[in-house]
């Protein structure tokens, strides 16, 4: 045991002395970020970071790989546009430069709030217009619109494209009297025409915040407090109730046919416990794990089920020592099949988040999100491309120490072996 120690405190002490760049060594092994001025270039291809955006607020909340292995992103921007704010898109190649962008609004606020692409090529965007109204906006490969549909009085904030090439939606609708929400699950066809919508909610505030279509021609759903599983209609099947003050965030099913759900418990931007379901076809829970740290706080905003069978999630990590300042950084955590933490890592400097994370055809991740300290405004777009470790090109220590044992591979084969590099 000794022999073991010393030989990790002698490759330690080699990182620190033979590699040539400057900056903080907290980095290493914590993958906490060190300094990064957005100037040096990415290693390899498959680990970059890229902002978007200008002078004023401007954030991603979706993001999707396409088929031409580039990236698909909507939010929302106030340092373009018409004014206030609009719904911003903007299409990326597969090492995060931008192709072409495009702005979607008017005099109104206009938030995008979902992406996905669509079976001929083009890119469904699902969006607020002001308050309590709905914009569904269709467009081509190159991000001109094709069609847009307005729904009064209804906020939705997922979308995906249907079997029958129409598409599911959900969110909320307003119901008397007006504080009251219920959770809102609307269908409508390949032109954006309403074929039916449904709705599900006590006497208090449900949102829909994720839905996916099912094997079986169905849909299953969550947001507030609720796992509920729809046939075609949109005619429950049956609902799962989480504890009190449990709120579920993303959604999705799994491989095996059954479902997984991720959320979390407690009150934003303190006290938060993150946390993951994971149900048979039927919603009887199989496994359920928590995600807290010691003074530190966790929001999954995104889940996606990997290659192994196992989830990785984005969304933000509030830290906050007694006495000291509360700092929020992105998320990132990758788990196992049965929700066993494998990896949790965190990125940013000031106020940074994740809003959505897709694994990528390369086997890494990918992540959307803000960030108030790098790029150029007040908060910016931030896309991150992580290797299949969560490694990004601002852990620049660590990544040449990975790059030192890759070249010499007989060297200090126990270090390797924690490490997972054997």
């Amino acid at each position: 045991m000794k022999r073991k120690i010393f030989g990790i405190l002698v490759c330690m002490l080699l990182i620190v002395t033979t590699v040539p760049v400057t900056g903080q060594i907290k980095g290493i092994f914590t993958c906490e970020n060190i300094d990064f001025n957005g100037k040096i270039s990415p290693l390899s291809d498959d680990r970059w970071t890229k902002t978007f955006g200008g002078k004023d607020y401007d954030i991603g909340r979706s993001v999707q790989q396409t088929s031409d292995n580039g990236y698909i992103i909507v939010g929302s921007t106030e340092s373009y546009g018409v004014e206030d704010v609009d719904i911003w898109l903007i299409k990326t190649d597969v090492n995060g430069n931008e192709q072409w962008n495009n702005t979607f609004g008017g005099l109104k606020t206009d938030y995008g709030c979902d992406v996905e692409q669509t079976i001929d090529g083009g890119y469904i965007i699902v969006g607020r217009e002001s308050y309590n109204n709905c914009w569904l906006i269709k467009t081509d490969v190159n991000g001109n619109l094709e069609w847009d549909k307005y729904f009064l009085k209804w906020e939705l904030y997922r979308v995906r494209q249907t079997t029958d090439e129409g598409f599911i939606m959900v969110g909320e609708t307003a119901i008397s009297p007006p504080q009251n929400y219920d959770i809102l699950l609307l269908k409508v066809d390949k032109d954006g025409n309403v074929m039916w919508n449904n709705t599900f909610g006590g006497s208090g505030y449900e949102v829909g915040t994720s839905v996916v279509q099912t094997s079986d021609g169905g849909y299953v759903l969550t947001g507030g407090r609720y796992l509920i599983k729809t046939d075609g209609n949109g005619s429950e099947e049956w609902i799962l109730e989480f504890d009190s003050n449990m709120e579920g965030r993303d959604v999705l099913q799994n491989s095996d046919g059954g479902y997984t759900v991720a959320g979390f418990k407690g009150n934003w931007p303190t006290n938060m416990t993150g946390w993951m379901i994971i149900t048979n076809s039927i919603g009887e829970i199989l496994y359920s794990k928590k995600y807290r740290g010691l003074f530190t706080y966790n929001r999954p905003n995104s889940i996606y089920q990997t290659s192994d069978g196992g989830y990785i999630m984005t969304g933000e990590s509030n830290r906050e020592f007694p006495g000291g300042p509360l700092t929020m950084k992105l998320w990132l955590a990758k788990t196992d099949k049965i929700g066993r933490l494998i990896w949790s890592k965190r990125y940013g400097r000031e106020y940074e988040y994740g809003t959505k994370v897709q694994q990528t055809f390369d086997g890494g991740y990918i992540v959307v999100g803000g960030t108030n300290f790098f790029g150029q405004g007040s908060v910016d777009v931030w896309l991150l491309k992580t290797d299949k470790r969560g490694i990004t090109n601002q852990q620049i220590i660590y990544t040449l120490f990975l790059r030192f044992l890759e070249q010499h591979p007989n060297m200090f084969p126990i270090l390797r072996q924690l490490l997972g590099l054997q």
